[in-house]
């Protein structure tokens, strides 16, 4: 698990330069320079939460490797710890994506609340409605990759708690 959130945290950096390109490229290119520093900031607020919690989660991880007291109970709540902060992120991704069709509505209000719908770009729309799914469909997928690196090894750490205490 350590192996896997140390690696998790390497990433980060990458991650972060990547998104930033990318909102400077794509607000440059679709002409939503009205709207780059919400989607910076929205942006960077998410990377700094999932860098925030990558090290919380480093950090429980080392704990529950060097507790020697009271170890049952130690790990028992480091175990939920861990299972509370997998579910923040979740809870973060859908703010995430619920933050990023707001700034693209309000980007595009002019085109979307006018009167005339011959007027409206249905390119532009359809590219919006396939990157908010894509993005849907990406943090689906890290879920579940996360549940995948993680998941398994805190079921067989509760499992071998609940032997113990039987």
């Amino acid at each position: 698990m350590e192996r896997n959130a140390t690696r998790d945290l390497r990433l980060l950096l990458f991650v972060l330069i990547i998104n930033v390109g990318n909102v400077f490229s794509l607000t440059k290119r679709h002409g939503l320079t009205e709207v780059r520093p919400a989607l910076l900031a929205l942006v960077l607020v998410m990377v700094a939460f999932v860098a925030w919690s990558m090290i919380t989660q480093l950090r429980i991880v080392r704990r529950m490797q060097q507790e020697v007291g009271a170890v049952y109970l130690q790990l028992k709540s480091q175990i939920q710890r861990v299972r509370q902060l997998m579910q923040l992120r979740r809870y973060a991704g859908g703010l995430f994506l619920l933050g990023l069709i707001t700034i693209i509505l309000y980007s595009q209000r002019n085109r979307f609340w006018s009167t005339e719908l011959e007027g409206i770009d249905w390119r532009s729309v359809a590219l919006a409605i396939l990157v908010i799914a894509a993005l849907g469909v990406m943090v689906w997928i890290g879920e579940y990759k996360q549940q995948q690196r993680y998941g398994r090894h805190l079921d067989q750490l509760e499992a071998a708690l609940r032997e113990l205490e039987a």
